[in-house]
């Protein structure tokens, strides 16, 4: 079959170079096209696993079958193996197929997501103030049901995290969006117990995308009232005084949106009293200078040794993962076109580095050091092309365009300091399914 395909690619890529239709549809596609790139590039990646692990550790390396097993199903716990990424793209085409149309549909995917994670939080908020009081028995009583403080049903914080970022500003985007003033209501609401279970699970990744995100949404917002001055005067009356009473609307929503959240900032505060929010700030300005320092050192050291060295001063940065991040640039520099496999780092750190950790806490690293430089380009140019076109038509979007563009955004902050997983990873891909056909102009140019 392979042979056939070679054959019959090399007898019609003539013909189909000189179709502009077929580049059209090219253009048209090229985001799922390369989507699909990047799982062809992620297998053969996954194939070399064994023999990068042979050629490095030695004899150190495990045997084929586990590298294999662990590339294609993943660790025991993340389980981000080969098969699960063909599953993000499945979820990526069924939502895809849902068509640019089905906006109500649509939005009650959003809304059943966004009020599941909604109860979630509640639930957590309550076990977390439990624990706080200092119940011994708190623990055990978790674990029959597997819901915990500030985690709650998932393994770890961080990825809790990933939800509630994409959830509060997708509460946050429904504000604006729907038309009743019992949903406005609702989803600010909604917005605020998110915001607060956020602020209590002391991610700070995803706090900073949220934050990135209502920056963004201001931007946004400043771009509407620029385009309403602009267009003011070709407008009949009537039109005029509905897109201002809209853009007023807008303005208080925003102005409340800032305030809960500025103000649950500057009141929650941890066991030891301490405001989570500035806590972290002061941790995040204190790792920049540490991280500042570190690549000056590392630029004039001569020796393996004082690298090593150096590197080991930087442990704490990011919680612990400072180390982690520049090991895993030097995993990049050591397999920079086809990486370690997915799910096979935690084969390097260890027998490298001496590093008991198997992800790199950003995904960026993490999908360089496992499928490689070209991998890793054609996922972020197919996500890059999804956000460009979407940009291109900011003055077009519809309500879903809304919640997916502000959506994304806090994802991608968020995931440049944690890790991603079978059971969170799917969700960007849902708001991401939502957007990838856009097109690269509309028909229509109005507000």
């Amino acid at each position: 079959l392979i042979l056939e395909s070679i054959v019959y690619g090399f007898l019609t890529i003539p013909n189909l170079i000189k179709n502009k239709e077929f580049w059209k549809t090219v253009r048209k596609n090229a985001p799922m096209i390369l989507m699909v790139m990047f799982l062809i590039w992620t297998f053969i990646s996954c194939m070399l696993a064994p023999g990068a692990a042979d050629t490095v550790l030695g004899e150190k390396a495990p045997k084929e079958e586990e590298i294999l097993a662990e590339t294609l199903n993943g660790c025991y716990n993340l389980k981000d193996g080969f098969w699960a990424f063909l599953m993000y793209g499945s979820v990526l085409l069924a939502t895809m197929l849902l068509g640019k149309d089905k906006i109500k549909e649509k939005k009650i995917l959003i809304k059943t997501f966004v009020v599941s994670i909604l109860i979630l939080s509640l639930i957590t908020i309550a076990i977390t103030a439990y624990a706080n009081v200092g119940n011994v028995e708190a623990y055990s009583i978790y674990a029959k049901w597997s819901l915990y403080p500030q985690r709650s049903i998932f393994r770890n914080s961080n990825h809790f995290a990933y939800v509630l970022s994409m959830a509060i500003m997708a509460a946050c985007m429904l504000a604006f969006t729907e038309k009743k003033i019992i949903e406005k209501i609702f989803y600010i609401v909604t917005f605020a117990a998110l915001t607060y279970m956020l602020i209590i699970n002391d991610t700070f990744g995803a706090y900073l995308g949220v934050m990135i995100s209502l920056v963004v949404l201001l931007l946004y917002g400043i771009g509407n009232i620029i385009l309403f001055s602009t267009r003011k005067s070709t407008m009949k009356e009537e039109e005029e005084l509905s897109l201002l009473r809209k853009i007023l609307s807008e303005v208080g929503i925003f102005i409340i949106i800032v305030a809960i959240f500025t103000s649950l900032s500057f009141t929650v505060k941890d066991e030891n009293d301490n405001l989570y929010a500035v806590k972290n700030m002061q941790v995040f300005f204190r790792d920049i200078g540490m991280f500042e320092n570190f690549a000056q050192e590392s630029s004039t050291v001569t020796s393996t040794e004082e690298y090593d060295s150096s590197v080991s001063e930087i442990a704490q940065i990011g919680s612990g993962r400072g180390k982690v991040w520049v090991r895993s640039i030097d995993l990049v520099k050591q397999r920079p076109l086809f990486g370690y496999g997915l799910e096979c780092l935690l084969f390097q750190f260890n027998g490298q580095f001496g590093i008991n950790e198997g992800r790199t806490h950003n995904l960026l690293l993490q999908l360089l050091a496992t499928v490689g430089i070209p991998g890793t380009f054609m996922y972020f140019l197919a996500l890059g092309i999804i956000f460009v076109r979407l940009v291109k038509n900011w003055k077009t979007w519809d309500d879903i365009e809304k919640i997916c563009v502000f959506v994304g955004i806090a994802y991608i902050i968020t995931s440049m300091t944690g890790n991603s997983t079978y059971y969170t990873s799917p969700y960007f891909m849902m708001f991401l399914g939502f957007v990838a056909a856009t097109s690269w102009k509309k028909d229509k140019d109005v507000m």
